[in-house]
């Protein structure tokens, strides 16, 4: 039987691969099992301990890392396919390249399971069943609230939850506020959209919130800057599909839906007037002596 874990989203995967392990050594014994880097240990390695007879055990498992990385895997991968019923192969292939034959002939002859990163939508309910097995309450309100302020990240907004189920079995948007940070990627996304919406007074509020966390103006420039580039990017990208977008970028859906929020307040000639701005900015705080943090305001209010 050969299996193939798929996908960018390392946390379930590690997750879902950990528990196939626990199960499966509990009830043949670590002996039984055996991880390989193909990269380092060759094709002719990995057919060797597919092909093996099990040791003091009557099946064995076989995890394999990195295959695609192998220049003959497309041309010999037929050959993992015929291993024998009593050995459990296992292809780890978190950023496979689609197009390849090796990754469609995976596809296409093995039992592939892909783990894609959620979507807001997807982490929000996900942290909701996960609170329910942990015996906590956690509204899906509050667990959209807490994405937003956190960042998409999973295994981070996981992280964060384990913190405030054990502060509480109770979560609220007050406990949230009180026991986690926001990110600085999501307050800079924050601070954008407030200032393009016409809401000064919250965008000067997160700006000086993010001064008093010990972000200095430069720093925040920086992420602006970054935070614009990224909305300008998938304002550029036109029809293109989120999926081949998030593939040619590499952005994640999190900050793509946020990057497209965004972009949808500034258009295209908002997002060509802001970069402008900002070029002149960064150069007038590195040539002249004007107050960053009065120029950084400044150009909060006019975009307001």
């Amino acid at each position: 039987m050969v299996r193939v874990f798929a996908g960018p989203n390392n946390f379930v995967l590690k997750r879902e691969l950990d528990d196939t392990k626990s199960e499966f050594v509990a009830e043949h014994g670590d002996l039984a099992l055996e991880v390989i880097d193909a990269e380092e240990a060759g094709f002719g390695r990995l057919l060797s301990a597919v092909e093996s007879v099990p040791f003091l055990s009557d099946k064995k498992m076989v995890i394999v890392y990195k295959l695609g990385a192998l220049k003959e895997a497309g041309e010999r991968v037929e050959e993992l396919a015929d291993i024998a019923g009593n050995t459990e192969l296992i292809i780890v292939e978190q950023k496979p390249d689609r197009r390849s034959s090796y990754y469609k002939f995976l596809k296409k002859n093995t039992d592939m399971a892909e783990f894609s990163e959620p979507d807001e939508r997807e982490l929000g309910e996900w942290l909701v069943k996960e609170a329910e097995k942990a015996g906590a309450k956690l509204s899906q309100r509050d667990a959209y609230y807490l994405v937003q302020r956190v960042g998409g990240n999973q295994e981070s907004t996981y992280n964060e939850l384990k913190k405030l189920i054990d502060y509480g079995k109770d979560i609220s948007k007050e406990t949230i506020d009180e026991l986690t940070e926001a990110s600085p990627q999501t307050s800079i996304f924050n601070l954008l959209d407030a200032a393009f919406a016409g809401n000064s007074k919250k965008a000067m509020a997160i700006y000086d919130e993010q001064r008093i966390q010990g972000e200095e103006p430069l720093k925040i420039l920086g992420m602006i800057v970054w935070q614009v580039h990224l909305v300008a990017m998938v304002e550029s990208a036109g029809k293109l599909s989120d999926k081949d977008i998030m593939s040619a970028s590499g952005l994640k859906p999190f900050t793509l839906n946020k990057s497209r929020s965004i972009a949808r307040r500034m258009g295209r000639k908002g997002i060509k007037d802001i970069l402008d701005r900002l070029l002149k900015l960064d150069r007038q705080l590195k040539t002249t002596m004007v107050d960053a943090d009065d120029a950084l305001k400044n150009l909060l209010a006019t975009i307001s």
